[in-house]
């Protein structure tokens, strides 16, 4: 199975035109993606993340697409954006309430993690003990 596959992807905008991308990255493997500035980089990778709607193709992560379901899709993919996308307006009260099923999902995972790795650390009799300790 590939980690990214993308298929006669297209997107045009005034002036610029994303034409027939082709893509398979193979699990376990790691893609640099480069290319002189201008050359589709940027819209590619907004496009992977459904920022911007393709005109055409297919792209897969893990083999599954964004209209299998968001959260499944976005769930696979680890992404830092190189801005911030929240209204201008928006105080940290809107950015928190906004992120916040994302933090407790986040925290949910690596307590998950920390437990079956046996790395939790338990406070008992003021002794501490590693998660995986009678």
């Amino acid at each position: 199975m590939n980690a990214l596959e993308i298929k006669n992807l297209n997107k045009t905008f005034d002036g610029f035109e994303l034409k027939n991308i082709n893509l398979e990255l193979p699990k376990g493997y790691i893609l640099g993606y480069v290319g002189q500035n201008g050359a589709g980089k940027t819209t590619t990778i907004k496009l992977i993340m459904n920022q911007l709607k393709k005109d055409s193709g297919v792209i897969k992560v893990f083999g599954k697409s964004y209209e299998d379901g968001e959260e499944v899709y976005k769930d696979m993919i680890g992404f830092i954006g190189d801005e911030c996308y929240f209204p201008i307006n928006f105080t940290l009260k809107d950015v928190i309430s906004t992120l916040k099923d994302f933090i407790l999902h986040l925290m949910k995972v690596n307590l998950m993690i920390m437990l079956k790795n046996g790395t939790f650390l338990i406070r008992k009799n003021k002794r501490i003990f590693k998660g995986n300790e009678s």
